[in-house]
């Protein structure tokens, strides 16, 4: 199979711009896409697959293989263009107009030779699998299985992929890297047990389950950065605060110039553990099917799984910190001591450091000393799990009419909810410790309660020559979760939105300064009234929030579907036209405040200003909502497509 995919191409590029409101929160953006730039992916995937099923008297034997190569031609360099971040937009105008460097940050990545250079990757999976299907007795079928799968890459030899000054450094723990060494052949067995029991051969009561290990792969893309992010493809900075970064249109306008003699000085790092294995999982699921008679049937099923492979990101360019924060907020900090003992307002977030960091070299950067934004390598994890216990109670009529209801009880954890690349993966997780820190938190996708109820109705007329069914969905349940973070950079790791906000008990737990008119004393008043009428943020005091740990309120959603058939007989055969009408979120077509979600007004409560320098605790402001209006309400209804009633429309042909 050959799929090629390939971003807008964009004749006039243009870097991107970032403008706030001068209060930390984002305003407007515009400019070229920062991910799209030259984004192409070109893939070859080859399958072959044999399977061979025997059968011996109680027992049907599956035996099979299968062998499976991928071959990948990537194009990815965030920023290409350059981006600009401003805190208004009178600092971008100034920018414009005077030719100033006040942006907060400017970041761009450049190629270092005369064309784009794509990332091309390969990878082949191979597999062998037994199954014993076994009818141990009257109703009940024991179902017996093993699976080893077997994966490669290829070692990537080609000059641009071995960045040969990478080896030489030593990272945080001694780590020691290699740009072209992708992870090494690794087998994964998966054995598993599946059981079916129809305990009065009636098809009354059923009773099933199993158990296993089961295998997947990750989004190979994450393994392509590895080869495009090594420092030789690509060069990047990121500054802040840079005081030679002015505005300018031009993306050309600060990129180095081409050499023949590529040393290496200024880039990223995306690399994969040798170690590393694909994702596995251990789940194990028990059910009860009961038919009560009259089309009744009522189902309880549990399904608990367990990560053995999980993926799991560290930042080895991250210091081993020793530095902790000062009063009750006391995470680990990359901020200097001073003189005084206390945490200084300069930043150690980098071993390998530039210009701006405490690690650079007095003549500059070079390949033995580069400057590295961080060294992000994908390893393993097996932390995270989840469980979900689902009643389901329904009803099949004999006019046509089918209802059901269930409810379901759930909770998730993971180290890792995934992304794009791996460097937004680390950069997005929000922390309340080191960030290197293997540790699991909620899932970002996690409903601790659902309840779901569906109905159906079936009508045949036209002498069986068609049929109108009418269905609907109706889910109930919270709508998402969410993280109350500090806004600014408080632990000094240079990521300015991942730092999980500490809950003060009282206000000798928090530092406040004042903002304009807006005093300390009355920004603790406004927090405090803020804190105790949002019952999650109430129950954390003199805690850290948690990853995911908030939870928006329940919200109702109502689908509606119709679906026309014709049937026409071709040939002796049945077949259909069949015309489809998905209204999604009905009930907001009905009224303009129905359906209607909530979010969270500013998950960001808190902005980090500095750190004393008397006493070198952290301190924050409160900003107020709009104006002089304080944030006293934790959401407010959402106007989203989310929260919109939208149609689909829908046509095919079914041969039979």
């Amino acid at each position: 199979m050959r799929d090629f995919r390939e971003s807008p191409v964009n004749n006039t590029p243009f870097p991107t711009v970032d403008i706030g409101n001068n209060n930390n929160n984002s305003l407007t953006a515009f400019g070229f896409e920062p991910f799209s730039a030259n984004n192409i992916l070109d893939s070859d995937i080859f399958q072959l697959s044999d399977n061979l099923t025997i059968y011996a008297g109680k027992h049907v034997f599956t035996l099979g293989g299968a062998f499976e190569t991928n071959s990948f031609r990537n194009g990815f360099a965030p920023n290409f263009y350059g981006g600009y971040q401003f805190k208004s937009v009178d600092d971008f105008i100034a920018s414009v107009n005077t030719g100033v460097s006040n942006a907060l940050r400017y970041t761009q990545q450049w190629s270092n030779y005369a064309e784009f250079p794509f990332a091309e990757m390969k990878g082949y999976t191979a597999s062998l699998y037994a199954q014993d299907e076994f009818t141990a007795a009257k109703g009940l079928k024991l179902t017996f299985g093993l699976r080893a799968d077997g994966t490669g890459f290829p070692v990537e030899d080609a000059p641009k992929y071995n960045n040969a000054y990478v080896p030489s450094l030593t990272f945080r723990n001694n780590t020691v890297l290699r740009t072209n060494q992708l992870p090494d052949f690794t087998t994964l067995w998966s054995p598993r047990f599946g059981f079916n029991w129809d305990v009065k051969d009636d098809k009354t009561t059923q009773v099933r389950g199993g158990l296993g290990i089961f295998s997947g792969r990750v989004p190979y893309v994450w393994l392509s950065n590895q080869l495009s992010n090594n420092g030789v493809l690509f060069g990047s900075e990121t500054l802040t605060n840079p005081t030679n970064r002015p505005f300018n249109a031009n993306v050309n306008a600060y990129r180095p110039a081409l050499s023949s003699n590529i040393i290496p000085t200024s880039y990223n790092l995306a690399v994969t553990d040798p170690n590393f294995k694909f994702s596995q999982v251990f789940r194990a699921n028990l059910a009860l099917d009961k038919s009560l008679g009259n089309g009744w049937l009522v189902s309880l099923e549990g399904i608990y799984t367990k990560d053995i492979n999980a993926v799991y990101l560290e930042n080895v360019n991250l210091p081993d910190s020793k530095v902790k924060a000062v009063g009750a907020d006391n995470r680990v900090i990359y901020y200097t001591l001073g003189t005084n003992g206390l945490p200084s307002t300069t930043k150690n977030y980098q071993i390998y450091g530039g210009t701006r960091g405490l690690n650079a070299p007095t003549t500059g950067n070079t390949g033995l000393n580069p400057n590295i934004s961080d060294a992000i390598v994908i390893k393993n994890t097996q932390l995270g799990y989840s469980y979900a216990l689902t009643a389901t109670v329904s009803k099949a009529f004999d006019n046509g009419l089918f209802a059901s209801l269930s409810y379901t009880n759930s909770d998730s954890r993971s180290v890792n909810d995934g992304g794009s690349i791996a460097q937004s993966q680390w950069r997005d997780r929000f922390v309340s410790g080191d960030p290197n820190e293997n540790v699991a938190s909620y899932s970002s996708y996690m409903q601790a309660h659902r309840i779901n109820a569906y109905g159906s109705y079936k009508l045949n007329y036209l002498n069986e020559k068609a049929a109108t069914t009418f269905g609907f969905t109706y889910s109930v349940a919270p709508a998402g979760r969410f993280s109350y973070t500090y806004s600014g950079d408080m632990n000094g790791d240079n990521q300015t939105t991942n730092d999980l906000m500490y809950i003060p008990r009282g206000e000798g737990e928090i530092l406040l300064r004042d903002l304009g008119t807006y005093t300390a004393a009355q920004q603790w008043n406004d927090l405090d009234k803020f804190i105790k009428q949002d019952a999650y943020l109430n129950s954390r005091r003199g805690q850290y929030a948690e990853r995911n740990g908030a939870e928006l309120p329940w919200t109702a959603n109502f689908d509606f579907k119709v679906i026309q058939d014709f049937y026409i007989n071709v040939g002796g055969k049945k077949n259909t036209l069949q015309f489809t009408l998905d209204v999604f979120n009905a009930g907001n077509y009905v009224s303009s405040q129905w359906g209607l979600g909530q979010s969270a007004i500013r998950s960001s409560l808190l902005n980090y200003v500095t750190n004393d320098a008397t006493t070198g605790k952290p301190v924050f402001q409160f900003p107020y909502r709009t104006g002089t209006t304080p944030l006293t309400d934790s959401f407010q209804r959402s106007f989203g497509l989310g929260s919109r009633w939208q149609a689909q429309f829908g046509v095919r042909y079914i041969f039979n």
